[in-house]
């Protein structure tokens, strides 16, 4: 894949987008802001004689969440971003529209969330947070290979330059193959913990409710009891035994259910996250669509990074690999 192949972009934000990330990124900050108020109150509530422990807790939880997810979103907001062959233009909160050609940009910065194009005269300062997931991606990626070289950070000038040195061995890259099955093991001591930590959970709700009695206390135990339920079948119902191969051809990804396949060609972004205390995420987006890969049961998962890593840079394919 070429970059005149994916131009021009056209991420367009609508009006009923800003409200719904207020919305529900608010309404996240209170649910949690609650339970973790809740939790607090009745484990420490015992021992700390304060009335305003859990407005307190709630009020912190709340603010906390609220700086981190919500108001990096709004800063910078944009209706539309237009990126073509020669221009990169965005219409920002106020309906202002800033451009600024190919030959005009002079230095490109990362600091995130935001990517920041400087001219000679003004600056595009872009914030990811506004980009859907995979209009992110896609947009970062190309976005280093469409801005002048000149104007790239040294690191970026380097990595192209070294894609060009190993022309060759990028093309063998293409002929890497990949085979395993998911582990059998893996997913029976997966399901085994998981299972626990939902008794546990529902144990300690039921616990906390019958020795402390009252209205709190009842409403702790039932977000346990709802967590510990979810823990348990979330995670017996996503560990379907699979086989995932990679050949120079395309993807594949076999379990007892159906048979998917996505060619090189079809592929238009991956990402691999490992989150903080969760198990390993991969999607990829396709033909329009999105799919998610149960690669944490892999045993040899590094494995299958690597080839996949590979096959992604010497196709041009953006892949992302995030570690939380």
């Amino acid at each position: 894949m070429k970059l005149d192949d994916v131009l021009p972009i056209r991420v367009q934000r609508y009006w009923f987008h800003l409200p719904i990330t207020f919305v529900l990124s608010t309404a996240y900050a209170a649910i949690f802001g609650f339970g973790g108020a809740l939790i607090i109150g009745v484990f420490f509530g015992r021992f700390i004689n304060f009335s305003l422990l859990k407005p307190l807790a709630f009020i912190t939880i709340f603010d906390w969440l609220l700086w981190r997810n919500v108001i990096p979103r709004l800063a910078h907001w944009f209706w539309q971003c237009d990126l073509d062959h020669d221009t990169l233009q965005i219409t920002t909160f106020t309906g202002k529209k800033i451009s600024l050609s190919r030959s005009e940009i002079v230095s490109f910065n990362e600091s995130p969330p935001f990517s920041v194009l400087t001219g000679l005269d003004k600056e595009i300062k872009l914030n990811w947070t506004v980009f859907p997931v995979k209009e992110r991606l896609i947009v970062s990626y190309w976005l280093t290979r469409w801005v002048p070289k000149t104007a790239l950070p040294i690191e970026y000038q380097e990595k192209f330059d070294q894609r060009k040195t190993f022309a060759n061995d990028i093309e063998s890259f293409k002929k890497d193959t990949f085979q395993a099955a998911s582990s059998r093991s893996t997913i029976r001591t997966i399901r085994i913990l998981f299972i626990i930590f939902g008794l546990g959970a529902v144990f300690l709700g039921l616990y906390v409710t019958y020795t402390q009695p009252g209205l709190d206390t009842i409403a702790a135990g039932l977000l346990f009891v709802i967590l510990g339920v979810y823990l348990s079948a979330s995670r017996w119902l996503d560990t379907t035994p699979f086989t995932i191969s990679i050949d120079e051809h395309n993807l594949q990804l076999l379990s007892n259910r159906k048979q998917q396949i996505w060619l090189w060609n079809d592929i238009e972004v991956m990402q691999i996250r490992f989150p903080s205390g969760r198990l390993s995420e991969m999607k990829l987006w396709a033909n329009g669509r999105i799919y998610d890969l149960p690669i944490a049961y892999l045993d040899n998962l590094d494995q299958f990074i690597h080839i996949l890593n590979r096959q992604a840079y010497a196709r041009e394919i953006p892949f992302y690999i995030w570690k939380e």
